[in-house]
């Protein structure tokens, strides 16, 4: 083997050391968080934070809440009263709809609890009004288009692959973060051998 070689083997091996997940035993229930790994390279969930919003032997629900779009929300749904909210892609299912997090609790009907203080979901007619009623801002709610979705058992297989960090990270905590820095700030914020992670290229082999 020659030095090039023998380099870049020690290389990857200590590459590999490090995104050895440490905190799997950490259970992926609802209100926790899935941090992809440095070189996940999946569209949707590449260096991507996803919120889990149900996780039941039936599958799992969650919500990528870092990946913006660059579009506002009245440029895609004109029966929506005017406003200005940045809209984020949620992930590959139903892509065509909308969703929505808020920390608003029951002002908007029907709405779901999930963790402390973070709400899901409820009736579109409550958000319509809350918007013309001034109430709603980029602090207390985030808009999407799509969802996450795992069969039974298949984010489990993901988990035991590495691909996913579970993490007790609030909510609250990746919302007030930058959206193009929340995976980094995240990982900063666990620290330990996690904050090496936002060294590695997004790419494994440009460096």
């Amino acid at each position: 083997m020659n030095l090039r070689l023998l380099t870049e083997e020690i290389t990857m091996t200590n590459i590999n050391k490090i995104i050895q997940i440490q905190s799997n035993n950490i259970k992926p229930v609802q209100g926790r968080l899935l941090i992809s790994e440095p070189f996940l390279s999946d569209y949707y969930f590449k260096r991507s934070i996803v919120a889990i919003l149900d996780h039941t032997e039936d599958g799992t629900i969650g919500i990528v809440l870092n990946k913006e779009i660059g579009v506002k929300l009245s440029d895609v749904f004109k029966d929506i009263p005017k406003n200005n909210f940045h809209l984020y892609l949620g992930g590959p299912v139903r892509t065509d709809n909308l969703y929505y997090i808020h920390k608003i609790g029951k002002k908007i009907n029907n709405s779901v609890h999930i963790t402390e203080g973070i709400y899901w979901g409820g009736d579109l007619a409550s958000v319509k009004e809350l918007i013309e009623q001034g109430q709603l801002h980029d602090g207390n709610i985030r808009f999407f288009l799509g969802y996450s979705g795992w069969a039974p058992n298949q984010l489990d297989d993901e988990l035991k692959l590495n691909s996913w960090l579970v993490s007790r990270t609030h909510i609250s905590d990746i919302l007030s973060f930058e959206p193009s820095q929340a995976w980094n700030k995240t990982l900063e914020l666990m620290g330990g051998v996690y904050r090496y992670w936002t060294n590695f290229p997004k790419d494994p082999l440009s460096n």
